[in-house]
């Protein structure tokens, strides 16, 4: 900051008060000018620690994604938000909170921190809301909304999964359901989805059994009578494990079981044969740099929309 004020002929206070934005200063547009021109002349970046002291609170974003796990579509997704941010001035830092006392190492770290605003992937209650806000976050913004509406949410693809093998003519679906159990909220609310939009087309739906390796159980649901033609995989990652599975009890996809996964992977076009799926795309604002001084609450949080890919496999 000594280099800035040399080379603009100004103070270091003045120099502070300008890279700062100091609201309670009034420096004339001349002398702005001119220090931010000694600023980019020296290439000279201001601390973000010391900018946090002067405002009272950093330009950190904190994204917490210790509680959801973790897969191709989760991590692009973060890496989208995160360049978004850095791209609007912010300094995004992701964190994986996770375990029993995961919020309460989150407002830890809040304290630490002082964050503008603290992005987290899963429900936020309202006590904890009101302790990182204690801290000084300003924004705390959920992506999931309530329980109601993130179930809902993951339904909403099992239903397009539905309707798609429905207008291909299939009666008996098998779902190949996701064995993590940290996935299990998010697997019942899928699985529950696709019955219910399968019963709307008069379609029955059985469960590929966990118990066993996937082509096990997928021989065994072949061999019952009447044996499912179509498998609605989970995700992409479960519906490629399908697809292996298939070739090797020399099943021709889609001719003798059609295929269909969630989220659009890179790898599910470079399949053989490609992968039918089902991609999510935000109907609503996104936290950015541009709307987050708008969103508050988790009521706020985008509604998903979700869209056939069709391909090969089905």
């Amino acid at each position: 900051m000594a280099a800035v004020a040399r080379e603009s002929g100004v103070s270091a206070a003045t120099v502070s008060y300008v890279l700062n934005s100091d609201p309670r200063q009034s420096i004339s547009p001349a002398t702005r000018e001119r220090v931010l021109a000694a600023a980019a002349a020296i290439g000279y970046e201001p601390s973000a620690a010391a900018q946090a002291l002067v405002r009272g609170q950093s330009k950190v974003v904190l994204i917490d994604v210790g509680q959801v796990p973790h897969g191709e579509a989760i991590d692009h997704g973060v890496r989208a938000m995160a360049h978004d941010f850095e791209e609007g001035g912010y300094l995004p830092l992701v964190v994986e909170s996770s375990g029993d006392d995961a919020l309460e190492r989150l407002i830890r770290l809040a304290r630490s921190l002082s964050p503008f605003a603290v992005v987290t992937a899963t429900r936020v209650p309202d006590d904890v809301a009101a302790a990182l806000r204690a801290t000084g976050v300003e924004r705390v913004i959920d992506l999931v909304g309530s329980h109601a509406d993130f179930d809902a949410t993951i339904a909403a693809a099992a239903r397009v999964q539905a309707e798609h093998l429905a207008a291909g003519g299939h009666v008996r679906v098998a779902y190949a359901g996701a064995s993590d159990p940290a996935l299990a909220r998010t697997n019942a609310a899928r699985r529950d989805g696709l019955i219910e939009a399968a019963a709307g087309h008069g379609m029955s739906v059985r469960d590929l059994d966990q118990g066993v390796a996937l082509v096990d159980a997928l021989a065994r649901a072949r061999a019952e009578d009447p044996r499912p033609t179509a498998v609605a995989a989970y995700n992409d990652e479960v519906a490629l494990v399908v697809l292996q599975a298939a070739h090797r009890l020399g099943l021709r996809v889609p001719e003798d079981l059609a295929v269909i996964g969630v989220d659009d992977l890179a790898l599910a076009a470079a399949a053989w044969p490609p992968l039918t799926t089902v991609v999510a795309r935000p109907e609503g604002p996104t936290p950015t740099p541009g709307t987050i001084h708008d969103r508050e609450t988790s009521a706020s949080a985008p509604a998903m929309g979700f869209s056939l890919v069709k391909r090969e496999s089905t």
